[in-house]
């Protein structure tokens, strides 16, 4: 009867952890999407800003287009320490707060310029290597009229 016993009270133990497993990963991934829902809308909400801030230089060179992308960048990291990259529809850097935008791999092979390219705004989720952890990358596109 102690036998019996003994293997209900462990059936009845791992029933209970299991389920108390399964309950904290379901609200762990639950919090993690809630979280990076409410992260991408308030980096779009960032993202008006900076456009409505600094505008897209129509009509300049490429050489004064990077100037000027290149000082808002830094600018913008100076005042919200906020990394910030302006990318041409080609997918080459003009202007990065963080490094030379010469010194940068075209990004039109980057999920998130793809899909702002196509859509407006795009996101992705991926590893940084330069900082060694999961990021997440919003882009969004700037349209000049119908451009």
């Amino acid at each position: 009867m102690k036998k019996f016993r003994f293997k209900l009270t462990a059936l009845f133990v791992l029933m209970i952890g299991l389920s108390v497993l399964a309950a904290g990963l379901l609200m762990g991934k639950s919090y993690k999407d809630n979280h990076t829902l409410a992260l991408q809308e308030h980096m779009e909400k960032e993202m008006r800003v900076l456009i409505a801030a600094a505008p897209w230089p129509v009509g300049l060179t490429e050489d004064g287009q990077t100037e000027y992308l290149q000082s808002q960048a830094v600018r913008f990291k100076e005042l919200a320490d906020m990394r910030v990259t302006y990318v041409r529809a080609d997918g080459v850097v003009l202007g990065d707060s963080d490094h030379e935008p010469e010194t940068m791999a075209n990004h039109l092979d980057r999920e998130e310029v793809r899909e702002a390219l196509e859509h407006g705004i795009g996101s992705s989720e991926r590893h940084s290597s330069t900082l060694d952890e999961n990021m997440l990358y919003m882009a969004m596109a700037v349209k000049d009229g119908d451009r």
